[in-house]
């Protein structure tokens, strides 16, 4: 990136050119930056936000998305059999810990985005979403990469605060991210999930709470289209940092999810192919993408809400993809 582009881009997001975030800077930041936006659907304080997006986590071993990976994650286990690249480190390892993934030239580290390690790493990884005026934390979690039993173990449990990534059949990094909530507590893509699924339709003028509804699927999906893709994210583990832009976001709606969960190593054809004009089919051919996976609910239609998937609880019933390319 030139040196003007890098001024001007800094400038934007108030960050002086190549400046190092702390965690505490980092935190700071995001919640300056939600100082309150009067638009309708946009409204977040940055006191509110980093209460229901900050360190409490539900102290119990299953939650809201508890399971939503576990059917994924056997099938790469039976994908990747043959592979030594994904993987367990030796019986025995403790996990996470830090691990350096062996390179060589022509060999490239498909686990990093930039600077930013998705391997496992006592490092967190923290994100910022800058939509326009908007801003949404994604807090600190800690980066696991998969391997076989990671679902069932407790190592990816809610409360742990953990993220999965594995990588698909063309190595795009695929990063499974807790959503949903229980009571007050709320897991790492809960701010992200409901700034895409509901709209503010009045906001009280001595309080300043909030009343909001559940957008209609329809308008999720031009939501994404027109909001969520070209936005920019900030990243941030340890003393280094990133800046993407989002090139491609979708929303896999509850009649779709059960077929979806069958498509784990080639998930980004299979999305371009049966929901094309949200940018997956621009990046199925590329390596050096990031995914954000993350659960949802039902969503409105004109008198009702979507059917919903049997068996499966309120936080489960959708999926959204959001893909990254660095800047």
């Amino acid at each position: 990136m030139s040196e003007s582009k890098s001024q001007f881009r800094a400038e934007r997001l108030d960050l002086p050119p190549n400046k190092k975030l702390s965690r505490r800077g980092f935190l700071r930041l995001a919640g300056l930056a939600t100082a309150a936006v009067g638009t309708a659907g946009a409204y977040h304080s940055g006191k509110r936000m980093l209460e229901e997006l900050g360190y409490d986590f539900w102290e119990a071993s299953s939650g809201p998305t508890q399971g939503f990976f576990d059917e994924e994650s056997v099938r790469i286990s039976q994908a990747t059999q043959a592979s030594s690249g994904q993987s367990r480190q030796e019986a025995g390892e403790e996990l996470p810990s830090s691990r350096e993934t062996p390179t060589t030239p022509e060999a490239p580290n498909h686990w990093k985005f930039g600077k930013i390690d998705f391997a496992n790493s006592s490092e967190q990884i923290g994100m910022l979403y800058v939509m326009g005026e908007d801003r949404i934390v994604v807090p600190h979690f800690t980066p696991l990469m998969w391997y076989p039993g990671v679902e069932t173990d407790g190592n990816f449990y809610p409360n742990t605060n953990t993220g999965v990534t594995y990588l698909d059949e063309g190595n795009r990094k695929i990063s499974n991210l807790h959503s949903g909530r229980h009571g007050r507590h709320t897991y790492t893509m809960w701010g992200l999930q409901t700034f895409i699924e509901e709209r503010v339709v009045s906001v009280h003028p001595e309080t300043g709470d909030e009343v909001k509804i559940r957008r209609l699927h329809q308008e999720v999906n031009d939501f994404l289209k027109e909001k969520i893709i070209g936005s920019e994210v900030i990243l941030q583990q340890g003393s280094v940092g990133e800046l993407a832009r989002v090139v491609a976001a979708v929303r896999i709606p509850p009649a779709r999810v059960l077929e979806f969960r069958h498509h784990v190593m080639d998930v980004v054809p299979w999305v371009a192919e049966n929901f094309p004009g949200y940018g997956f089919e621009q990046v199925a051919a590329r390596s050096d993408i990031q995914i954000d996976k993350f659960c949802g609910r039902n969503l409105t239609k004109t008198t009702s809400l979507e059917e919903p998937v049997p068996n499966l609880s309120e936080y489960l019933q959708a999926r959204f993809l959001i893909a990254k390319e660095l800047v």
